[in-house]
């Protein structure tokens, strides 16, 4: 059964010298993967797009949001592609290296978060506005890695209580509360790191330039989510992109 949907490229491993398989999150199907053929080195990469042919590799870099159409079959664990099409052109993510990093990152983070396939409009629609709103930034976009995992943890239901905490209150990662007590597990965030968690839930993509971080304290706060997404997200794992991000951001 052939498929039109938008689709946005999470990631791509390369099979042989012609091919990749590639992982995607689409809207019509939530998370799919495909073998697609690429041209050989050496040749323009403009031909044969469409139907049967091979596909310009640029087409899946991470967060490409494309338009694909698929011979969709149910039990088959890689789906044929049979036409790709640029959806939103987003030039900028592919251009700045800084960009390009937090491309990476985000790409890493949905790769573990959405393992499931099955559509989820609310799902499709964050991903694409995020990647669309990344893009025409020009500056002010330090803390969107940040902001875009508090909005995920929001959409997954795993946001913390944001009710009335004192000063002094600790935050119980496990119950995701603020507490006045110490819990009887040792995962638990100190006053200090309690109120900056506090006050990251009120980051959003329209305010996050006026959350002024420095570099310790961003990498702090984001260590702190990733600490929470492992505990709350199954088989959340340590991310490779992580080094990477750090560096360029210092």
């Amino acid at each position: 059964m052939l498929i039109k949907s938008k689709a946005i490229v999470i990631k791509t491993i390369k099979y042989g010298e012609q091919k990749l398989i590639v992982d995607f999150v689409t809207a019509a199907h939530g998370r799919m993967s495909s073998m697609v053929k690429i041209p050989a080195k050496g040749s323009s990469g403009k031909g044969g797009v469409g139907r049967g042919g091979s596909f310009p590799k640029q087409f899946f870099q991470p967060l490409t949001i494309l338009t694909i159409e698929t011979d969709y079959r149910e039990r088959e664990s890689l789906q044929k592609i049979v036409s790709v099409s640029i959806a939103e052109p987003c030039p900028s993510l592919h251009s700045s290296p800084e960009k390009i990093t937090i491309c990476l990152f985000l790409a890493e983070v949905i790769s573990y978060v959405f393992r499931e396939e099955n559509s989820d409009e609310d799902v499709f629609s964050f991903l694409e506005k995020s990647i669309l709103w990344l893009d025409i930034e020009e500056s002010g976009y330090v803390n969107f890695h940040i902001a875009f995992l508090i909005q995920l943890l929001r959409l997954q239901g795993f946001l913390p209580s944001s009710k009335e905490s004192g000063k002094d209150d600790i935050f119980d990662l496990h119950s995701g509360e603020f507490l006045s007590t110490v819990p009887l597990h040792n995962q638990y965030l100190q006053a200090a790191d309690a109120r900056m968690m506090k006050s990251l839930l009120r980051i959003t993509y329209s305010n996050m330039h006026v959350f002024s971080l420095s570099r310790q304290e961003r990498q702090r706060c984001l260590d702190i989510i990733l600490l929470y997404c492992r505990i709350h997200i199954p088989s959340f794992p340590e991310l490779k992109s992580l080094s990477v991000l750090r560096e360029v951001f210092e």
